[in-house]
């Protein structure tokens, strides 16, 4: 390709300043240099994350061990505290004494002696404790004892306290004898009153010490921080010097090419300029350019199928081309609607499916897991019953699952199958795994249109049904009964075997356009709250006309471009009014000659409207419902959708349970 360079050429490896490529390099003996250019940017970077790694530790460590001994100077402060408290407690009460001796003679000598003994021993075991640098946990009320660490301030302020408080108690020591009369006491109480202010503000000079002695922490551990700060800065400047010379500039030189690549020449290749990260990615890209290239001529060709079997007639014959491929199975499972996978549409040999849900086997139970395909090697060894199992029957010997889709809707799987056994390579499975998204935009495309249309003609349903005095989820109701009524008669009957899960699928889609042709119904008629009269009756009875008119001009349409989507819905507006018998209208048609769908919905909306409220009646019972349609068994109903009714009846109560209006 022009402006292509290959990545082994000799041109390619030069550089554009002189650099001699790596093969001179190592010819040269400069083997070292291209070790380095190897290996050194992953060490740099390594090793910068890990002195940034090692410094937040450092710092964590050492603000954790800081804060912990703060809530010792906590403590300290405490004791400190109480020291003072017990210091003012002293001149306190020694005037308190004094008053009372003045007063009553000598009274209170027994109090004061004891307070005066207990308060000067609690002096001396915190002043003592103070200057041991020991306090235990009498003191703290901690588990442990503190061992204090203190300043030359604090250690001087405490000695200047110790000193203040020996020499007072020297004074008072005659009055702390168990037997002191109260000549001592009173000389105690004296000389406490004279004295005590100095001892209590001996105190409190030693408590302004330990707050200067812990702010001059604090501040010591906040710069600390700070220099963390620059350090860890310095660091990420380092960091940010080796990526910007190392890969940012190496980085701009291949940004030409990738901006080539992102404006669609895929499989363009980047020049790889040295042996290290870079070129590795460089290589990397250029395998992934081709490949994207390759997968787009891929996508191109699989997108020209108007159809969803054709689409995936066209991804069985291109993938064929890179694994073998010998059937492709779309599988669907809808949040709100009958539970289990449903196979709508495939390519290659038919599997006889049952219209009911498929089981999947344990191994692709979870096949959403990490949005990634799962191959399954051997499909002789599903569980029976399973998709598998139906697949390794027919001969396939292993299968690759591609999750599509998973959201609010529901899931979407691919299914690849081949005949032989572990034909599926982990680098096919991871190939499908990566353009689970493309295959899933090409699918999406295919049915973009009839979604579209199906919308557009479910919003007319619902606008004739706003018309209509029924009220509640009726749409949704009679739609999910048919569907079960459908795959009821898929399974036993008559119909055993001719209704797939496609069609299933298709009914409950179109049954909610049932009563679409009342848009063409005018309201004085539709909105009669009396009996009508034999005209007015007659124009009523056009609606399946209208609906089914209205559907076939959006089937023609569709039809115009290749697609065929509303065949169902033209035949349940038209003939869900018709008679087993042949009295219904709008053509009088009877038994087999009414089609199918519109069969199965008459009975789904018979019953609903029976079973639901209305304005002109109340909600009948199961039980006279159900013997009001098996008493119309061969003359309105199919006497196989009755049948169906009876036997799915479980499933039919669990959806009116849900959403039933009565």
């Amino acid at each position: 390709m022009s402006g292509s360079t290959v990545s082994g050429s000799g041109a390619a490896l030069a550089s554009s300043e002189g650099e001699a490529p790596v093969v001179d390099q190592l010819r040269a003996g400069g083997w070292l240099r291209a070790v380095r250019g190897r290996i050194g940017l992953r060490i740099v970077v390594l090793s910068s994350f890990a002195c940034m790694l090692a410094l937040f530790f450092a710092v964590a460590g050492f603000t954790w061990n800081q804060l912990s001994l703060r809530k010792h100077d906590y403590a300290i402060l405490q004791v400190a505290g109480q020291l003072r408290v017990t210091a003012e407690s002293l001149t306190q009460q020694s005037r308190l004494y004094l008053v009372e001796t003045r007063q009553n003679g000598t009274g209170g000598l027994q109090w004061f002696g004891a307070e005066l003994r207990r308060q000067a021993a609690a002096y001396d075991h915190i002043i003592n404790s103070l200057e041991m640098r020991d306090l235990g946990p009498d003191l703290t009320g901690r588990d442990e004892p503190i061992r204090c660490n203190w300043d030359a301030e604090s250690i001087a302020q405490i000695s200047r306290t110790a000193a203040t408080w020996r020499l007072l108690r020297e004074r008072i020591a005659p009055a702390l004898a168990p037997d002191a009369d109260a000549r001592a006491l009173l000389a105690a109480a004296q000389v406490l009153d004279s004295s005590g202010e100095a001892l209590s503000l001996s105190t409190l000079s030693m408590s302004g010490a330990f707050k200067r002695m812990m702010e001059a922490k604090l501040a010591f551990v906040s710069q600390a921080q700070f220099a963390a700060a620059g350090l860890g800065l310095a660091l990420v400047l380092v960091l940010a010097a080796v990526v910007r010379r190392r890969v940012l500039e190496p980085l701009r030189a291949a940004q030409a090419g990738f901006r080539r690549v992102a404006q669609g020449d895929l499989g363009h290749q980047l020049s790889v300029l040295r042996d290290d990260e870079i070129g590795d990615m460089s290589r990397t890209f250029n395998t992934l350019s081709l490949k994207l290239r390759r997968l787009f001529e891929l996508t191109q060709r699989i997108g020209q199928g108007v159809t969803l079997p054709a689409t995936l007639d066209f991804v069985r014959a291109e993938f064929s081309q890179l694994a073998p491929v010998s059937w492709v199975g779309l599988l669907v499972r809808q949040r709100d609607d009958l539970p289990g996978w449903q196979l709508r549409h495939w390519s290659g040999s038919s599997l006889g499916e049952a219209p009911g849900p498929i089981r999947l086997d344990s191994v692709l139970a979870d096949p959403k897991a990490g949005h990634s395909a799962l191959a399954v090697h051997r499909l002789a060894d599903a569980a029976p019953e399973s998709l598998e199992a139906q697949l390794a029957a027919r001969g396939f010997g292993s299968a690759l699952l591609v999750p599509l889709r998973d959201d609010a809707d529901g899931e979407t799987v691919l299914v690849f199958a081949t005949h032989a056994a572990g034909a599926y390579t982990s680098e096919f499975t991871e190939l499908l795994s990566n353009i689970g998204a493309q295959l899933r935009g090409v699918l999406d495309r295919t049915s973009l249109t009839d979604a579209l249309v199906v919308a557009a003609v479910e919003g007319l349903a619902r606008l004739a049904e706003s018309r209509d005095p029924e009220t509640g989820d009726h749409l949704v109701r009679m739609s999910l009964y048919s569907a079960i009524l459908a795959e009821e008669m898929g399974r036993s009957g008559r119909e055993a075997g001719r209704i797939s899960a496609a069609d299933v699928a298709d009914i409950r889609r179109f049954a909610p356009m049932h009563d679409i042709g009342k848009v063409g119904i005018s309201d004085s008629i539709l909105l009669k709250p009396g009996p009508l009269t034999d005209e007015e009756r007659t124009e009523m009875q056009r609606h399946p006309l209208i609906g089914a008119e209205v559907l076939r001009r959006c089937e023609a349409q569709m039809n115009a471009h290749g697609r065929q989507v509303f065949r169902y819905g033209v035949e349940i507006a038209e003939g869900h009014h018709e008679r087993w018998d042949g009295t219904g209208y709008p053509r009088r048609v009877s038994g087999e000659d009414i089609p199918l769908a519109a069969r199965i919905v008459a009975v789904a909306d018979v019953f609903d409207a029976l079973t639901s409220r209305r304005p002109y009646k109340e909600a009948w019972s199961i039980e006279r419902a159900r013997s009001a349609i098996d008493e119309q068994s061969g003359r309105h109903f199919d006497p196989e959708a009755v049948a169906a009714l009876s036997r799915a009846m479980p499933r039919i109560l669990e959806v009116y349970e849900r959403l039933k209006h009565i």
